[in-house]
């Protein structure tokens, strides 16, 4: 009996399983009609050209990202660049106020000893190192007679100026206090030598009084004067009147 029964159980089930597969066999799928098949090509389509859009999109942004960072750099370092710049100048104009030729500039009244100076290409009192001068004041070149001046001016007697103008300097810092109640004799750039009496009071050089002093100057020290230090034969005698 019980052997009956499983036969039938597996006999049901084998029957069962056939069935199924062909019900499975005789499943006839769908068929897309070639509309439909159109529809979901064009919906394929507009998606693909959707995602590309998008895609192109994000690239855009990032190029425009780059873009705006590497702007964003050059700006940064072009102002960083521009502070530096502008850093160094006023640094470098703070050096040449603490020089000589920048103390004479701002005490005022040294104009055509500094001018003369450009002129003549002397850049000593611009330049570091340890200078000494006598700066005539322009009072003192006021007192030259205009035909000299004029020759001092003319591009033609420039090596003419240097000498006069190197005649006033000295290398080295020359201290007045020094030569205090006696002489010396040091000698200028020019090469001459310039006669100190330290016995006269106030100190002269060459016979012409020193009417102040400035050390503090970074590159030197200055010693004013009242009247220009010549030496012979710089300047030519002026013209003499002509005779009616």
């Amino acid at each position: 009996m019980k052997a009956q029964s499983a036969f039938f159980i597996i006999a049901l089930v084998l029957a069962l399983a056939l069935a199924g597969f062909f019900a499975f066999k005789a499943y006839d799928k769908p068929k897309l009609s070639a509309e439909d098949k159109k529809i979901l090509r064009t919906h394929l389509l507009e998606n693909e050209r959707a995602r590309l859009m998008k895609d192109a999109e994000k690239a855009r942004a990032r190029r425009k990202t780059e873009q705006q960072r590497k702007l964003e750099e050059i700006r940064e370092n072009y102002e960083r660049v521009r502070a530096e710049e502008i850093q160094r100048a006023i640094d470098k104009k703070k050096v040449e106020e603490r020089r000589i030729a920048g103390r004479l500039a701002a005490r005022g009244g040294f104009a055509t000893l500094l001018s003369l100076m450009d002129h003549a290409g002397i850049t000593t009192l611009k330049s570091p190192g340890n200078y000494t001068i006598f700066a005539p004041s322009d009072t003192a070149f006021a007192r030259l007679s205009k035909p000299r001046l004029s020759e001092l001016q003319d591009p033609a007697n420039r090596d003419m100026l240097k000498n006069l103008l190197a005649y006033h300097i000295l290398n080295g810092n020359f201290l007045l206090k020094k030569v205090k109640g006696r002489k010396a004799a040091p000698n200028a750039l020019q090469g001459e030598v310039l006669h100190i009496d330290g016995t006269a009071e106030p100190v002269t050089v060459e016979g012409v009084k020193i009417t102040g002093s400035d050390i503090e100057p970074t590159n030197g020290t200055v010693y004013y004067l009242d009247s220009v230090l010549v030496p012979p034969g710089i300047l030519h005698p002026p013209p003499e009147p002509e005779e009616e």
